[in-house]
């Protein structure tokens, strides 16, 4: 996937998580713009994060690095 952002902290194995909110946007840089939307999941859906930050999870979406706001995700449905 190659290296974690800086200000990322990498998970020793990658870590399942689950929407929680009825849309998240994936984003292809950490801010909230409207510009850096590159796709959406829905409530339930389930992702494998690879790193984290305070406000941020990183995620390999379409093959490329993604970020998604950690507020709208949770380690169980």
């Amino acid at each position: 996937m190659g290296s974690i952002p800086e200000g990322f902290t990498a998970f020793a194995e990658p870590k399942t998580l689950y929407v929680n909110t009825t849309k998240l946007n994936v984003r292809s840089a950490p801010v909230f713009d409207s510009g850096n939307i590159i796709g959406a999941l829905n409530y339930q859906d389930k992702i494998t994060a690879v790193a984290e930050n305070k406000t941020w999870i990183l995620i390999k979406f379409n093959g490329s690095i993604a970020y998604l706001s950690s507020d709208y995700l949770v380690e169980e449905k």
